[in-house]
């Protein structure tokens, strides 16, 4: 409340220094970003976007948006969402090697691998059930892992709602859609001297506001709207 109150008092204006994982630049951020740049044309913007861990302090930026808490050091940490994950794979590769019907089946496919984790050889359900993988194209980039799918190099693990427009169209299908991932999570990490103020707080409703509208993600309980019953 007291942060809510002191941003009313404070002006748009000015710098927000912002770093942010790819997967996530890449797919919500941009929009965000374009509509506060037009409702405020003074608002500077200085915006990183890379999987590596940053110290905001020595970056001298005020937040990260990463799927780990790791690096927040004395910043401030809040859970924003849980992302849902799919194996995926286009329907092209499957009908060449085969539909798997259990986790065993996924190793003698063509893993393609997002390195925002380099060290991953095995796929996590939610289940706590684990599947080995074999690594055979690895990307840093998530827009190169979807043309990867499109041009039928293997499957990958990847947020649903960044493969919807390929499985709305017939061209990719979830492998072992009855046995979920473990979710992504997303997290906001404030510097640690990072003061109240109004840019802030724009940003931040009009990010929790994309994040609400994404298909398969799921906000934080203390994030979602309440709902009241009629009457």
């Amino acid at each position: 409340m007291q942060d809510a109150l002191a941003a009313l008092h404070s002006s748009p204006d000015g710098r927000l220094g912002l770093s942010c994982a790819l997967l996530v630049a890449q797919s919500l951020l941009v929009p965000v970003l374009a509509e506060l740049r037009r409702a405020h044309p003074k608002l500077k913007i200085e915006f990183r976007a890379g999987d590596e861990l940053v110290d905001l302090a020595d970056a001298g930026l005020d937040l990260a948006i990463q799927a780990s808490t790791d690096g927040a050091g004395s910043g401030t940490v809040r859970k924003l969402a849980e992302i849902e994950l799919c194996l995926v794979a286009s329907r092209s590769y499957l009908d060449r090697v085969g539909r798997p019907k259990a986790p065993a089946d996924l190793l003698p496919l063509d893993y393609i691998q997002y390195r925002d984790d380099p060290d991953e050889n095995m796929i996590v359900f939610a289940d706590g059930g684990t599947a080995p993988v074999t690594v055979s194209f690895a990307a840093r980039m998530p827009n190169l892992i979807l043309h990867a799918v499109e041009n039928h190099l293997g499957f990958a693990k990847a947020p649903r709602y960044l493969v919807a427009d390929l499985l709305a169209r017939g061209e990719a299908e979830i492998i072992l859609a009855e046995r979920p991932l473990v979710p992504k999570l997303l997290y906001l990490i404030r510097a640690p001297s990072l003061a109240a103020s109004h840019r802030v707080s724009l940003f931040m409703d009009r990010f929790i506001d994309e994040l609400a509208r994404t298909p398969n993600v799921q906000l934080a309980r203390d994030l979602r709207p309440v709902t009241t019953s009629p009457g």
